[in-house]
Protein backbone atom coordinates (compact mmCIF):
# COMPACT_ATOMS: atom_id res chain seq x y z
CA UNK A 1 0.00 0.00 0.00
CA UNK A 2 2.82 2.43 0.81
CA UNK A 3 4.48 1.85 -2.56
CA UNK A 4 1.25 2.71 -4.37
CA UNK A 5 0.86 5.92 -2.34
CA UNK A 6 4.43 7.01 -3.18
CA UNK A 7 3.85 6.37 -6.85
CA UNK A 8 0.70 8.46 -6.77
CA UNK A 9 2.62 11.40 -5.29
CA UNK A 10 5.32 11.13 -7.95
CA UNK A 11 2.83 10.84 -10.82
CA UNK A 12 0.55 13.69 -9.79
CA UNK A 13 -0.36 16.11 -12.53
CA UNK A 14 1.29 19.51 -12.50
CA UNK A 15 -2.10 21.19 -12.06
CA UNK A 16 -2.74 19.16 -8.90
CA UNK A 17 0.70 20.01 -7.51
CA UNK A 18 0.13 23.69 -8.29
CA UNK A 19 -3.27 23.72 -6.60
CA UNK A 20 -1.81 22.03 -3.51
CA UNK A 21 1.07 24.53 -3.35
CA UNK A 22 -1.32 27.48 -3.70
CA UNK A 23 -3.15 26.45 -0.54
CA UNK A 24 -0.05 27.34 1.52
CA UNK A 25 2.07 29.60 -0.69
CA UNK A 26 1.87 32.57 -3.01
CA UNK A 27 3.76 31.65 -6.17
CA UNK A 28 5.82 33.81 -8.52
CA UNK A 29 6.83 32.07 -11.75
CA UNK A 30 9.26 33.59 -14.23
CA UNK A 31 11.54 32.59 -17.10
CA UNK A 32 14.93 34.13 -17.87
CA UNK A 33 16.12 35.10 -21.33
CA UNK A 34 18.28 31.97 -21.24
CA UNK A 35 15.14 29.85 -20.80
CA UNK A 36 15.62 28.91 -17.14
CA UNK A 37 12.45 28.80 -15.04
CA UNK A 38 12.38 30.42 -11.60
CA UNK A 39 9.66 29.73 -9.06
CA UNK A 40 9.46 31.61 -5.77
CA UNK A 41 7.26 30.29 -2.97
CA UNK A 42 6.17 32.77 -0.31
CA UNK A 43 4.55 31.23 2.75
CA UNK A 44 1.19 32.92 3.32
CA UNK A 45 1.52 32.78 7.12
CA UNK A 46 5.21 33.47 7.77
CA UNK A 47 6.35 35.32 4.66
CA UNK A 48 9.32 32.95 4.30
CA UNK A 49 10.53 32.67 0.69
CA UNK A 50 12.17 29.81 -1.20
CA UNK A 51 13.56 29.94 -4.74
CA UNK A 52 13.61 27.01 -7.17
CA UNK A 53 15.28 27.03 -10.57
CA UNK A 54 15.19 24.52 -13.39
CA UNK A 55 15.10 23.85 -17.09
CA UNK A 56 11.33 23.40 -17.28
CA UNK A 57 8.08 24.32 -15.58
CA UNK A 58 7.55 20.71 -14.53
CA UNK A 59 10.96 20.49 -12.88
CA UNK A 60 10.61 23.63 -10.77
CA UNK A 61 7.08 22.65 -9.81
CA UNK A 62 8.28 19.20 -8.72
CA UNK A 63 11.08 20.76 -6.66
CA UNK A 64 8.62 23.11 -4.97
CA UNK A 65 6.16 20.30 -4.28
CA UNK A 66 8.94 18.16 -2.77
CA UNK A 67 9.88 21.12 -0.59
CA UNK A 68 6.26 21.37 0.61
CA UNK A 69 6.21 17.69 1.55
CA UNK A 70 9.51 18.06 3.42
CA UNK A 71 8.20 21.10 5.28
CA UNK A 72 5.05 19.25 6.32
CA UNK A 73 7.16 16.41 7.76
CA UNK A 74 9.28 18.68 10.00
CA UNK A 75 8.13 18.82 13.63
CA UNK A 76 8.57 22.62 13.77
CA UNK A 77 5.80 23.01 11.16
CA UNK A 78 3.24 21.78 13.71
CA UNK A 79 4.59 23.75 16.67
Amino acid sequence: MTIINCQLLINMRNSTKLKTLLLKYTILLDITQEGMFKLILTDKQTGKEELFEGESYGKVLSKAYSYLLKELKTPSYYA
